[in-house]
């Protein structure tokens, strides 16, 4: 396989996969994250949003990395900037957990491949 061939698949599956996000990030804000913030005591906990979207994100990491990993966050990081995972988790349903693994897979996925795909440009 020739350098251009594999950065031509690496930028296609790039491509598809960022529309995949987008979709993905969008319901996930229209659906769970505007109900969540609705609910009383939840929007405090969503962490800050230092950039607009920066919630979703959060919402997506909280259904998504294992939740011993969350725990110990939530004991020791700045409670002020950081998500509140527990909370996130008791207020979300299994769909909303479903759509937030599969926004935030997508979006790891869209980073790596556009990170294959420089290198693959830088190489060749």
């Amino acid at each position: 396989m020739t350098n251009e061939v594999l950065q031509g698949l690496l930028l296609r599956g790039f491509a598809v996969s960022f529309v995949a996000w987008v979709l993905l990030f969008v319901v996930l804000a229209l659906y769970t994250v505007r109900r969540l913030r609705r609910q009383p005591g939840v929007e405090d906990r969503l962490g800050v949003e230092f950039i607009r979207g920066w919630r979703v994100l959060n919402v997506a990491m909280a259904v998504s990395w294992p939740r011993r990993v969350l725990d110990y966050l939530d004991h020791y990081a700045n409670p002020v900037a950081h998500f509140h995972a527990a909370t996130i988790r008791a207020h979300t349903k299994p769909t909303d957990r479903l759509l937030g693994r599969a926004c935030f897979a997508a979006h790891v996925l869209t980073v790596l491949l556009f990170v294959a795909w420089r290198a693959a440009c830088s190489a060749g």
